[in-house]
């Protein structure tokens, strides 16, 4: 049976309310806080200090001297996100 839960996400500093939602569980509810915790930090990506694809590419040529490949460019694109965003989920009262 699906329960309501109240939706948190956002960027370092703070979060926001980002609705109340059905879902089956916690683990799905946080999941989709996360994807808008995601969504909100590709928004202002290449902007504010947030470093979008071709930023992270750019730093890690300048950190390592060298192109990196997907996979290294998927891992420190993912660490830049995940340094930034915050996200929760809680059961609606």
């Amino acid at each position: 049976m699906a329960k309501l839960f109240d939706i948190y996400y956002g960027l370092s500093g703070g979060t926001m309310y980002g609705g109340t939602y059905k879902f089956q569980n916690l683990e799905e509810a946080i999941d989709y806080a996360y994807t808008m915790a995601v969504e909100e930090y590709e928004s202002y990506g290449g902007n504010h200090g947030l470093l979008d694809r071709e930023g992270v590419r750019q730093d890690y040529i300048d950190s390592w001297g060298r192109e990196p490949s997907e996979e290294d460019l998927d891992d420190e694109y993912n660490e830049q996100v995940e340094s930034w965003i915050v996200y929760n989920a809680k059961e609606h009262n």
